[in-house]
């Protein structure tokens, strides 16, 4: 239950924080998502994979139906890409790498204040 609020919550924040911030600022927000809802390390970086990923491709899409593949042909061509489906799911991959390493981060920020008999690893 904590993998799907966390991917629910990082997918809103990362919503939010995209009006209101540079690109990069998805960051901040996928690892407060992290901090909030504690879970494991694998976990909480393959949360933050689905939610921004998952997020950029249904927004890459709805854009890109609205201008009629036009500029996602161009740059498909221009990368050497047979559709322009393969460039949106490039680009959904590079953001979910991203947002995986975001939410990880904000993870082990919040393992440093837990107590010293815990361990500091990424499965725990």
């Amino acid at each position: 239950m904590k993998f799907i609020s966390q991917i629910i919550l990082t997918a809103l924040f990362t919503f939010l924080a995209q009006y209101f911030l540079p690109w990069w600022g998805l960051f901040f927000a996928v690892a407060i998502a992290a901090m909030i809802i504690q879970t494991k390390g694998l976990t909480s970086f393959v949360a933050g994979f689905i939610a921004v990923a998952g997020l950029w491709l249904g927004q890459i899409y709805f854009i890109d139906l609205a201008n009629e593949s036009i500029l996602s042909t161009k740059i498909s061509a221009i990368f050497s890409l047979s559709s322009s489906m393969q460039l949106m799911l490039v680009s959904a991959f590079v953001g979910g790498i991203c947002g995986g390493f975001a939410a990880l981060t904000g993870k082990l920020f919040a393992n440093l204040f837990k107590k010293k008999k815990e361990l500091y690893s990424i499965y725990s």
